[in-house]
């Protein structure tokens, strides 16, 4: 368990900031799945596992689309369902076991699949409504297909000749900072 100090809660909590993590590409763990039957949503903690963010969780939530409703939303939400747990593996042991016209039970056997399930996920920030601030699942891969590779070391510039064009000894970093210029826009009326 990590530990805050009052202050640091009070500085969070006046930020407007309520994710805990912000938006970006983790790899993840499924430490834990909930699940709220009414609205077909299942409560996923994503433990984050390397990065600066590992060891913190992003709370986000999985609707899992009604297969007996409006056909038209039906497919838009499909598609969310499955950007959604493209990352999870094989899932379907747990899908054939649902029973039909049990909500909260088919959702509870998904939601204990699951736990424990790894994989990449792209975690953005809601901007809107009540929820706006907090974390939102946009999609998962699994771990092998698109893990974030390390930068490539980038190698000296060279002549035609082989020989390096720039002496190492000779490339500075800049000591002032880069101001941009002043551009002047003349007003318009539309």
């Amino acid at each position: 368990m990590t530990e805050s100090s009052w202050s640091q809660l009070y500085d969070e909590a006046q930020s407007g900031v309520v994710a805990g993590v912000p938006e970006a590409v983790y790899e993840f763990e499924v430490a834990d799945a909930r699940v709220h039957a009414p609205s077909r949503l299942i409560f996923l903690d994503l433990a984050i596992q390397v990065g600066p963010q590992a060891g913190k969780v992003a709370q986000v939530n999985l609707y899992v689309p009604d297969p007996n409703g409006d056909s038209n939303k039906y497919r838009g939400q499909m598609f969310h369902f499955r950007k959604k747990i493209a990352g999870f593996g094989d899932l379907s042991t747990a899908f054939s076991a649902m029973p039909e016209g049990d909500t909260e039970a088919a959702l509870t056997i998904l939601a204990e699949a699951l736990v424990g399930r790894k994989g990449l996920a792209d975690i953005g920030l809601r901007d809107d409504g009540e929820y706006a601030g907090t974390n939102e699942l946009k999609a998962t891969k699994p771990l092998g297909d698109a893990a974030p590779a390390a930068p490539a070391e980038v190698p000296a510039p060279t002549t035609d000749a082989g020989k390096a064009a720039v002496a190492p000894e000779q490339v500075h970093e800049a000591t002032a900072p880069v101001v941009p210029e002043t551009v002047t826009v003349p007003e318009v009326d539309f």
